[in-house]
């Protein structure tokens, strides 16, 4: 729930997803949710699409922080899954990054 902002730190999870029919792909993305985000020359946004195959899959991702450009304040984590037939499912949370 919080990450200390200094080089090398990064935002880790654990994810295991599973679809009867067939899983397609996934979306990771990261923005920040606080008062007055967006105020620094280099504001963080991070989004990567991973390709799936097979009806479950798992695995841990680490996600590095831009040091020294991240402001501190709180950001959102956002993994979407998508099957075979293009049904997607979300799940949000929410993240500290402090100094």
């Amino acid at each position: 729930s919080e990450i200390l902002k200094e080089e090398g730190a990064q935002l880790r999870f654990i994810y295991s997803f599973s679809d009867d029919q067939g899983l397609n792909k996934y979306r990771v993305s990261i923005i920040d949710n606080f008062v007055d985000a967006r105020i620094s020359s280099a504001p963080w946004f991070y989004e990567q699409d991973v390709n799936l195959s097979g009806t479950t899959s798992s695995d841990t991702i680490s996600i590095t922080l831009p040091y020294p450009d991240i402001e501190p304040g709180r950001y959102r984590l956002t993994v979407t899954v998508q099957d075979i037939d293009q049904e997607e499912t979300s799940q949000n949370k929410t993240f500290h990054i402090i100094e």
